[in-house]
């Protein structure tokens, strides 16, 4: 397999000088910013952020089913971090710590469909669909999407019946229920943040939003962002930590694709300002972050 540098690797090379930055119609209501005193130490069972931020190991492969198999068998009664749980942990983490010191791949990922009984959008409308803790793209369905040949944005193609399933029924390929959430129902909280659940939004909602570095405020009241961390309550921690003078990063590719195609991607969250990572090509490098519950401080 060809390797390919990961975008938010060199997306400070990239530049258009005759782009111009797209106005975002018709977006979710703001979510107000929680302060740091009202942060709660969510769990995934007996794991904690500090599970991940003092027992988590990266599994890296230039194959991402390869780096995904390694992360979920050594986390076989854990967890594979997903955008969330990284987020908590390096709002959490110090900048020595091993999450502040290279870019991984978060166990979230962003598919986009059709929603046919008109469940989460308008009957027939497109919506994307922000899955924490996978369950569409197992290495699997990847490796036959690098079979099949990926989309012109590298992106695998998925079956619109897991879409149609998932959207209906809440059930995943595997058979397994998970939460749906409306992104309405993620304003208000929900109380498992770091598990598995879907965030589902309307496309029309997304697909014009900008995709580049924002300052504070505007990264705070983005909804992309607040989907893809599953709760408010260590962005604000986050951001200072990761900025950089023109903030950090929340990037994708949705006004590039074909909607009414069903398919999807793995995001990743980057080292530093250029943040939360959507772009990236499903032909890239994998790093995952596997936590296991035998870890030391999980059992305290």
């Amino acid at each position: 397999m060809i390797k390919i540098i990961p975008r938010d690797k060199i997306r400070h090379l990239e530049w258009n000088v005759n782009s111009q930055p797209i106005t975002a119609p018709n977006v979710p209501d703001p979510v107000a910013p929680i302060s740091n005193k009202s942060i709660v130490q969510h769990t995934i069972g007996d794991l904690t952020i500090e599970s991940l931020i003092n027992s988590g190991k990266p599994f890296y492969n230039s194959n991402i089913p390869t780096a995904l198999i390694e992360a979920q068998t050594y986390a076989s009664a854990g967890v594979v971090a997903t955008m969330p749980y990284l987020i908590a942990g390096k709002a959490n983490s110090d900048k020595k710590n091993y999450l502040w010191k290279d870019w991984f791949t978060a166990y979230t990922e962003e598919d986009v469909g059709i929603d046919i009984k008109g469940a989460y959008a308008p009957r027939g409308a497109s919506v994307l669909i922000t899955l924490h803790g996978g369950g569409i793209l197992t290495p699997d369905v990847i490796t036959k999407a690098y079979e099949d040949g990926l989309t012109p944005q590298n992106a695998a193609k998925l079956l619109q019946e897991d879409i149609d399933r998932l959207l209906i029924d809440g059930i995943l390929p595997s058979g397994e229920k998970i939460t749906i959430y409306g992104f309405d129902d993620l304003k208000k909280g929900i109380s498992d943040p770091f598990g598995r659940y879907a965030v589902v939004t309307e496309f029309d909602k997304v697909k014009s939003l900008e995709s580049r570095q924002f300052k504070k405020k505007e990264f705070l009241e983005n909804p992309l962002v607040l989907a893809r961390a599953g709760t408010m309550e260590y962005l604000d921690q986050y951001f200072n930590k990761a900025k950089d003078k023109d903030g950090v990063g929340c990037w994708h590719r949705f006004n590039e694709i074909d909607s009414t195609l069903a398919q999807g991607r793995l995001l990743y969250l980057s080292d530093s300002y250029l943040g939360l990572v959507g772009d990236g090509n499903l032909s890239s490098d994998g790093r995952f972050v596997g936590v296991a519950p035998e870890a030391p401080d999980a059992k305290k």
